[in-house]
C-alpha cells in the first residue's frame, strides 16, 4: 500500500506549511489511484480518481 501527499510549494521550492496543515494525504489501495488533478481559478484543488480512503 502506498501513501501519497498533495503539497504546495513556495516560489523557492520549499514546502508551504500553511497549506492544509502541511499537506493533504491519501492512501491508494491495489485498485485505487489518482487519475486527474486540476487547480481552479480560485486556487481550490480538485483530485479525481478512485480513492478508497483519505484524511
Amino acid at each position: 500500500m502506498t501513501t501519497n501527499h498533495i503539497v504546495r510549494l513556495n516560489t523557492d521550492g520549499t514546502k508551504d506549511t500553511s497549506f492544509n496543515n502541511g499537506g493533504a494525504s491519501f492512501t491508494i489501495s491495489y485498485n485505487g489511484g489518482v487519475r486527474i488533478v486540476k487547480i481552479q481559478s480560485d486556487g481550490k484543488i480538485l483530485v479525481g480518481g478512485y480513492l478508497p480512503s483519505y484524511n
